[in-house]
């Protein structure tokens, strides 16, 4: 949520996968305030707004999250990390035993990027 919130937010590419990024290096420590305050410190975005959306009391952060995973669930996509760029998809995925990430490009049906 905390990365759905930022691109909400900060519509801007430059700013929000930047800011997805510096959590995705060290993701293992995602949700640790730190991280958050550090990457949103380098990437020009306000904690509070941040925090703000993801802890909103009518469930707004759920909502985006809610919304992603339909969106994924009607482009296809079985596997995490998954990054969609316009009516292409590349899957990243972790080799099982670990010997690296492995890619794959496909071309997504126009109807699937509503």
């Amino acid at each position: 949520m905390i990365e759905l919130c930022a691109a909400d937010i900060y519509p801007d590419p430059k700013i929000y996968l930047g800011f997805t990024m510096c959590l995705t290096r060290d993701y293992a420590r995602i949700p640790d305030r730190d991280l958050v305050q550090d990457c949103a410190l380098e990437h020009a975005i306000d904690f509070g707004k941040i925090n703000a959306c993801v802890s909103r009391d009518d469930g707004y952060g759920l909502s985006l999250l809610r919304d992603s995973v339909e969106r994924t669930q009607k482009a296809g996509v079985k596997y995490s990390c998954t990054v969609r760029v316009l009516f292409f998809v590349v899957f990243y995925c972790q080799d099982m035993h670990g010997s690296g990430w492995t890619r794959e490009l496909r071309v997504l049906k126009r109807e699937c990027m509503s």
